[in-house]
């Protein structure tokens, strides 16, 4: 019994040892993604997204209109509306929906 619980301390001892050794890696690893990329550098990853940028206070969207009937075949509708949005301090969400 004594052998067998030297044994389990013996592993746990070891288990011990590389979970540092892997959190160690773990934070260099993450030390250096902070420091891979500037925040100018990153763009958006999620398909189709845009990142917009701040002129003088301002973001400006701009929109090209597609209309669909069934959502797999849509329509050019020749309208780019624009819409400034003034950005103060601090991460701010959008969105937009049509109006019935």
């Amino acid at each position: 019994m004594i052998t067998r619980m030297s044994a389990i301390s013996v592993q746990f001892e070891a288990n011990q040892g590389e979970l540092a050794a892997n959190q160690s890696e773990l934070a260099a690893a993450q030390l250096q993604l902070i420091n891979e990329f500037t925040l100018t550098e990153i763009v958006d990853l999620r398909p189709g997204s845009t990142m917009i940028e701040i002129i003088d206070g301002y973001a400006s969207l701009c929109m090209t209109l597609e209309e669909s009937t069934d959502q797999i075949n849509w329509t050019n509708l020749g309208e780019t509306p624009v819409v400034s949005i003034q950005a103060l301090e601090g991460m701010k969400f959008f969105r937009f929906c049509s109006v019935d």
